[in-house]
């Protein structure tokens, strides 16, 4: 590696020169680039700056409040990854994301996400797989049921009017799962107005008796003389919700040729379509990683039925304050974290941060590796406890950054 770089945050008078490395490494012009720096908040982001000048490689920290076990806390998002073509494989940016987990780490962040280009070179650094989704489609109209509740859905055509009933169901449906951000009503407003204006689409709000009860937005990609619907983003409070959702996707005019839905991997929604028999995939979605462990710990919600404690020694490469023997105290879902250096101390089980994090997110289940003989060094009563405590909700993150 070249000795001659320093890893530093960067500097308001370096958007043009993030610009340039946004263009380089993405390539999409520096038009993109620039706008793309224009909107950077250049105090949360790591930059390895180069003897020649250059910001060779960038990290950007972009904070978010997620749900976890129905609370909330702060998460950093990992987004804008960037190194010059020609300074690759140098470790610039494995040192931004180093120092990354510190920044984050002094600035109070209890864990942080990404969606990665490769798993692999994150999993390094201690992110792990934590969530997966399933991609329902391409399917066609008559695949789903025409259910008469399709009458409850209204087309959004004064975002500000419906930002408050659109972030309440929104927030509602998002505190079920472990990973998905919070949104307030002006971030409504700019995903409406961003699904029309960037991808030709609609945002759908579902109404029963004056009451909203969930939304989902259609993007339109053209295909032809037809267009293909997609709904990434949506949010159903009950089974008349579903019934809408689906009941409108049913009536959709002859000139949408076909349909995809990326939703969670709970709630199946087969039950939703003509024959059980939609096309679906599952694909892996994004990487989660614990930052401070006692504030991950003690910040999420728990069942009021997890009860005990269990001493577990974490190993963590890169975050060393996490490494040690921590001893984790639930009564009656109140927890409490403490760690400690006497390397004497008993343990029941041990863990890298990468499977800490996934438990924490609620994508490992012990439980289930026992009982196929996966977990040989973990006892059936240690594999349960901390099954029953972390896997109380299905893992889910559908933000883009």
């Amino acid at each position: 590696m070249n000795e001659n770089y320093e890893i530093r945050v960067m500097r308001d008078d370096e958007r043009e020169a993030l610009a340039a490395l946004y263009n380089n490494a993405y390539r999409v012009g520096m038009d993109v680039g620039r706008e793309w720096a224009a909107g950077a908040d250049m105090q949360s982001g790591v930059a390895c700056v180069c003897d020649d000048g250059r910001i060779g490689s960038c990290v950007r920290i972009i904070p978010y409040t997620i749900y976890a076990g129905g609370q909330t806390l702060r998460m950093g998002g990992i987004g804008g990854v960037a190194t010059w073509c020609d300074l690759q494989g140098r470790g610039y940016a494995g040192k931004c994301m180093s120092e990354s987990l510190r920044m984050m780490y002094d600035q109070g962040y209890a864990v942080s996400a990404l969606y990665p280009f490769s798993y692999r070179y994150y999993g390094n650094y201690g992110w792990s797989l934590c969530g997966e989704q399933l991609i329902y489609g391409p399917f066609d109209q008559s695949k789903v049921t025409r259910f008469d509740e399709r009458r409850l859905v209204r087309c959004v055509t004064d975002a500000e009017r419906d930002a408050a009933a659109l972030a309440a169901v929104y927030n509602e449906f998002a505190a079920r799962y472990n990973g998905m951000a919070t949104r307030s009503a002006d971030e409504m407003v700019s995903r409406v107005r961003k699904n029309g204006d960037v991808h030709a689409g609609q945002t759908y709000l579902i109404e029963d008796d004056g009451v909203a009860i969930g939304y989902f937005m259609c993007e339109h990609l053209k295909e032809g003389w037809y267009s293909h619907c997609q709904i990434t983003q949506f949010a159903c409070n009950g089974t008349r919700a579903w019934h809408a959702m689906f009941g409108f996707c049913a009536s959709m005019p002859t000139n949408v040729s076909k349909i995809s839905l990326f939703a969670p991997l709970s709630p199946s929604l087969m039950p939703y379509a003509v024959e059980p028999v939609l096309p679906v995939r599952k694909a892996s979605l994004f990487m989660g990683r614990v930052v401070d462990i006692k504030k991950a710990v003690e910040g999420r919600g728990y069942s009021a039925a997890a009860n005990g404690m269990v001493r577990v020694k974490i190993e963590d490469k890169y975050a060393p304050w996490n490494s040690g023997i921590w001893t984790l105290r639930f009564i009656c879902g109140v927890p409490r974290a403490e760690r400690t250096d006497d390397a004497d101390v008993p343990y029941d089980c041990a863990m890298t941060i990468n499977e800490f994090s996934q438990l924490w997110y609620g994508y490992l289940d012990i439980r289930a590796l026992h009982s196929q003989g996966l977990t040989t060094q973990v006892s059936e009563e240690t594999a349960c406890f901390l099954t029953t405590v972390f896997c109380d909700r299905i893992p889910y993150l559908a933000e883009t950054f």
